[in-house]
């Protein structure tokens, strides 16, 4: 077994899952990692899809990834997960026009920015789902969004306070 040795996953898994009736996505309620993803807490960096495969499916070999049916990243219903390669999983993305080959524009990220800066001024933090949310809007994967709300990539713009 891989990082889900711990019997401690498991159990975190089931204490943090929402599950929805019949075929909906099942609804994880923490702040989704920086990659978009549901992450169990304290784990050391595990995927949430990735040990609800496990709970139902068995182990996961090496290299092969978890993909999302629902193109949601933060669902964890087993009926909505496949296995495939690290090029199944580009191919996936490219199909649903999630690739990050699409580039983000300055005033795209300066929307973003603003946007984020409000959030955090008014309630402290980002809003639940906001990078996934950002990402599907501008098409892009949420790793770009991360980085650009965050002033890692488009330094060259007056930051104004805005980055995150």
């Amino acid at each position: 077994m891989s990082k889900l040795q711990y019997e401690d996953s498991y159990h975190s898994f089931w204490r943090i899952v929402i599950k929805r009736p019949g075929d909906e996505c099942w609804k994880w309620p923490r702040e989704p990692g920086t990659s978009g993803y549901a992450m169990l807490p304290g784990a050391g960096g595990v995927y949430a899809h990735r040990v609800s495969w496990e709970i139902h499916f068995g182990e996961i070999s090496k290299g092969i990834c978890v993909l999302h049916k629902c193109d949601n990243p933060i669902c964890t219903n087993p009926r909505h997960l496949w296995l495939g390669t690290k090029a199944d999983n580009n191919k996936d993305c490219a199909k649903k026009g999630r690739t990050s080959s699409r580039k983000l524009n300055f005033e795209q990220v300066l929307r973003m920015r603003r946007i984020a800066t409000k959030h955090k001024k008014k309630k402290g933090k980002l809003p639940w789902g906001f990078y996934t949310r950002m990402g599907k809007r501008y098409r892009v994967t949420v790793e770009p969004i991360w980085r650009a709300v965050n002033c890692v990539t488009f330094k060259y713009l007056p930051q104004d306070g805005h980055c995150v």
